[in-house]
């Protein structure tokens, strides 16, 4: 890569991260480059979190490929797969190199940085945090093991006969619907001191925009 480029790196490829790179490597001038680094190979999409790892068979829809992030032929431009281990006024280390992309040394200087890292959802949703004890897989930031990790969070919901959900902010709703859909679960949610006892439908006719209301009235839950 031409050590004459200018250079932008940006940290963390999630939503800010991502459109933060669009923009510069829709704008920049020629003679700059953008580097988008995160510790994942594909964009979490982390809203999603709370429903696929309950909802079997859209575990992939979580993980998008950043192929395509700049919206740009422009080959400077670069995803790099990697953590950051230090950060300086005039550079930034990496835990590797990236030789094949001109970058001999995991030290990357750069004129301009955006920092866009520090966004992580709480337990038990976090990948990298996983319980060693648990029966989840260890997660390295690949998109092969998000799916894996997903799937296997599906199946101890699955073979659960009750689940308490702490919260009824958006991580709590999106996960309760979901949950609801498993045979024989009881599920309780704790919000603001309150609890809800929420029970499954007896038919799985009712449609996915339904299925929230339906269970929360039968617990006398508030809806807010």
């Amino acid at each position: 890569m031409d050590s004459s480029l200018k250079t932008v790196v940006v940290l963390g490829a999630a939503y800010g991260g991502c459109r933060a790179a669009q923009i510069l490597a829709g704008g920049l001038p020629e003679g700059w480059r953008v580097l988008l680094v995160d510790r994942n190979s594909h964009m979490n999409n982390v809203y999603i979190f709370p429903r696929v790892s309950v909802l079997p068979g859209h575990e992939h829809k979580a993980f998008i490929p950043l192929s395509k992030v700049f919206l740009s032929d422009n080959p400077s431009h670069r995803c790099l797969h990697a953590t950051v281990t230090s950060i300086r006024t005039d550079s930034v280390t990496l835990s590797r190199a990236f030789p094949e992309h001109g970058l001999p040394s995991p030290t990357v200087p750069y004129d301009y940085m955006i920092y866009a890292l520090g966004s992580v959802l709480p337990a038990p949703l976090d990948l990298w945090r996983a319980d060693p004890a648990s029966k989840l897989p260890l997660y390295h930031g690949t998109k092969p093991q998000g799916i894996a990790w997903m799937k296997q969070h599906q199946e101890i919901v699955k073979d659960a006969q009750s689940v308490l959900v702490v919260g009824g902010g958006a991580l709590g709703i999106r996960t309760s619907p979901q949950t609801l859909l498993a045979p024989d679960l009881t599920l309780c949610r704790i919000r603001d001191g309150h609890r809800d006892n929420i029970y499954r439908e007896e038919s799985h006719s009712a449609s996915f925009a339904q299925a929230p209301l339906t269970p929360l009235r039968r617990g006398h839950a508030r809806r807010e």
